[in-house]
């Protein structure tokens, strides 16, 4: 999907009703399981010093994240496995978490709401 196309809330619905063929019961269930898989991956992401463990862990957010739609989140995933991947100077690892967890936070809210709709 190109760029232009990505909207600018954190969940692109038109993407998630791919695979859910638009049934709401089913978005909700897939975005709660995302939301909880997500900021456990985060949080293991967090607790690890092994570049290689944070770069699968990134990886993995990057999956989840396209896989709902969640464009923001997983080119922050993506970045933040390029910069694992090629070695980093602390700081910019550091950066670089940081704006995958103000992304991560932006997408699970978002979707926590969202399944909480009846």
């Amino acid at each position: 999907m190109a760029d232009t196309a990505r909207p600018d809330h954190p969940i692109d619905f038109n993407h998630l009703e791919t695979y859910t063929l638009a049934d709401g019961a089913l978005e909700r269930e897939v975005l709660a399981l995302f939301a909880g898989h997500a900021r456990e991956t985060f949080a293991r992401l967090l607790s690890t010093d092994d570049p290689g463990e944070s770069g699968k862990l990134a990886h993995a957010l990057k999956g989840s994240a396209k896989g709902v739609g969640a464009w923001q989140l997983a080119d922050a995933a993506e970045a933040l496995e390029r910069v694992l991947l090629h070695g980093s100077v602390p700081d910019e690892r550091n950066a670089q978490t940081v704006e995958l967890g103000r992304r991560l936070e932006e997408a699970c809210s978002y979707a926590e709401r969202f399944a909480k709709e009846a």
